[in-house]
């Protein structure tokens, strides 16, 4: 993508600025988004290790890696993006943090042009993740996000 961009095929290009930073490539960085301008897709930023979840012996040493904060902010934001029916070609965000037993979700789901948002946000119980994500999923449906999305899968993108 960075040498399409240099090549002159993009004026612009949108990259994770992780990613950059791993290729020594910071120099191409010309602004950084913040949460309020634009929400990462879900689970932007999470490792996962993935097990047979029959085998305990691995489970069990995955169990002292596990960060219980990230697991309930993915859970939250996994369970959203579910409800939703979305994927990975639908412009769905967001965001949740974790402090202190509380979680803050925050998403947004928009039209392929942009010209159509909806979003919202709410707090929950660290241990209610998976709840607070289909709950605001449901949320946004009644704002407007089902026929958002509906839209963009009748018309195939």
């Amino acid at each position: 993508r960075l040498r399409k961009l240099e090549e002159g095929e993009y004026q612009a290009i949108i990259m994770a600025v992780a990613g950059l930073k791993r290729l020594g490539a910071t120099e191409h960085m010309k602004q950084i988004f913040t949460e309020d301008e634009m929400l990462p897709a879900v689970g932007q930023g999470a490792v996962a290790i993935e097990a047979r979840s029959d085998d305990k012996e691995v489970l069990e040493m995955l169990s002292l890696i596990n960060d219980e904060k990230t697991l309930a902010e993915v859970t939250a934001e996994r369970a959203l993006m579910k409800e939703l029916e979305g994927g990975c070609q639908v412009p769905i965000g967001a965001l949740a943090k974790s402090k202190n037993g509380e979680l803050e979700l925050s998403a947004v789901v928009s039209s392929l042009d942009g010209k159509e948002v909806v979003s919202g946000s709410l707090k929950a119980k660290t241990e209610d993740a998976e709840e607070a994500g289909v709950k605001l999923a449901k949320e946004l449906e009644e704002k407007g996000a089902g026929k958002i999305l509906a839209k963009i899968r009748e018309s195939g993108s």
